[in-house]
């Protein structure tokens, strides 16, 4: 860290002892104890005055580390997990009430505490076009739970703009976020030599990533996500913040790390992408990152050579993204590892067919075909082509406002929030819908990836300009 620290020693003590806290109460404590502990964290959380703390920590929580802390679902023997508390026939999981609390907090911050209002009211008129057409269409029980979530999820839109509000803020809020990335790395390293996963400290049986046909360590990819395009910003920022070159090099290499050990081939063309246009973008300055990235990249290969099963895992990784090849050769299945071009996507193009300007919405149909690995269809399932207009002239604003702020304040980091919605979209085309208002599988950490990059970005922005106008 530099001289001007995002958090003390003391922060990251008091941000890990608080999750091993809770690893204690979920795993090694009787089941009764966590519903009441969590209450009472959130209570703490709502009356603290240290919001980046506060959000850090429960997006660490909610990340799934090593498969710590399920949040609902009992998969393949997961039981001990965080609360649900149920009130009658409605069940609340932790992250809904936490979510509820985060919101409440945030709306009795003053009006200044609010740093940008997304320009958000097109897709707020899509919403509610699409929620009264899916009632005329037909929801069950089912369609209204899952809407009714993601509709909560669009609450950290709300949430980060009013409890982040200063460079400050997002750089204390980003150190806590990359020290989990060593948490990531170390789960991630001891379940490719071992097999073993955080989340079986309680002696539960997960099946290990080395006992399928094709090894894949897949560990909280959207926090990975975020630090890998924050670390990058910091990385090539003209000023000096609170964090080393050398450090936010780590960050990056690790991250890229992680990100190939998954074996998820558009998340890996995503961060090669977002890697090598930096690496463009940046060309007077690529050959110090190199010299901060050599490091880490040395060391990865040591380990990587010097132990069998990890040089077996690697192997087996990088045999999959060579699948990649035979894509682009115009084998449409890559080798029959692909079926979401060759069934997934025409099952689902099918459907579209019978209402492509506006889509299903929420509706029954959409749950029905909605396929999360084939993102545009599946964007045009639930809103048409008009949603995927309006997403799209969404993104030529992002797009365009990053270059002017480049313009006026020659920060040509913020190029970086650039590249991110490129590689984003690379995944959002190859492997998982972002750009859904019911994105399924990970819905909530998509939303927090979202809201972290328009608020981050809204944040160093601003921040530039009063520099600017300071220095005239």
């Amino acid at each position: 860290m530099g001289r001007d620290k995002a958090a003390t020693l003391f922060d990251y003590m008091k941000l890990w002892a608080l999750y091993g806290v809770c690893i204690i109460v979920v795993y090694l404590l009787p089941s009764f104890v966590k519903f009441p502990f969590f209450l009472a964290l959130l209570f703490a959380g709502y009356v603290s005055k240290d919001d980046s703390f506060i959000l850090a920590f429960f997006i660490i929580l909610f990340a799934e580390i090593g498969g710590l802390f399920p949040e609902t679902s009992r998969i393949e023997g997961a039981y001990q997990r965080l609360p649900v508390y149920g009130l009658g026939p409605v069940r609340l999981p932790l992250y809904d009430i936490a979510l509820v609390m985060l919101t409440i907090k945030s709306y009795f911050r003053s009006k200044e505490a609010l740093t940008f209002k997304p320009k958000l009211t097109p897709v707020l008129i899509l919403l509610v076009i699409l929620a009264g057409f899916s009632l005329v269409l037909g929801m069950d029980r089912n369609s209204y739970v899952f809407s009714i979530r993601a509709f909560l999820s669009f609450l950290v839109f709300f949430i980060f703009p009013k409890l982040l509000n200063s460079e400050k803020d997002i750089l204390r809020f980003m150190s806590f976020l990359f020290s989990a990335v060593f948490l990531i790395v170390y789960a991630s390293l001891a379940e490719a030599l071992s097999g073993f996963r955080l989340g079986n400290i309680a002696g539960e049986v997960y099946k290990s990533a080395l006992e399928f046909r094709e090894i894949r360590v897949i560990n909280s990819p959207f926090l990975v996500l975020i630090c890998f395009i924050y670390a990058s910003y910091w990385l090539y920022a003209n000023r000096a913040v609170g964090f080393k070159r050398l450090y936010l090099g780590a960050i990056v290499a690790i991250c890229y790390f992680v990100n190939a050990l998954s074996a998820t081939r558009g998340w890996f063309l995503a961060f090669s992408l977002m890697l090598t246009v930096s690496f463009l973008v940046y060309l007077n300055k690529t050959h110090r990152i190199i010299a901060y990235l050599f490091p880490m990249v040395t060391v990865i290969i040591f380990m990587a050579s010097s132990s069998s099963q990890l040089s077996y895992v690697v192997g087996n990784a990088i045999g999959r993204l060579q699948t990649i090849e035979t894509l682009v050769e115009g084998d449409l299945s890559a080798g029959g590892t692909l079926s979401r071009i060759t069934v997934r996507m025409p099952r689902m193009l099918v459907k579209l067919k019978e209402n492509p300007i506006i889509g299903f919405g929420f509706s029954d149909e959409y749950y029905q075909y909605a396929d999360n690995h084939v993102g545009w269809i599946m964007q045009m399932l639930q809103m048409g082509i008009l949603g995927l207009f309006i997403f799209l002239v969404m993104f030529y604003r992002f797009i365009e406002y990053n270059i002017s702020i480049v313009h006026l304040t020659k920060e040509k980091a913020v190029h970086v929030f650039s590249i991110a919605l490129m590689g984003i979209m690379v995944i959002h085309t190859s492997s998982t819908a972002i750009f859904a208002f019911s994105a399924l599988g990970a819905q909530q950490e998509i939303m927090q990836m979202l809201a972290i990059l328009l608020t981050g970005r809204a944040i160093l922005s601003s921040h530039e300009l009063r520099l600017l106008q300071q220095r005239k």
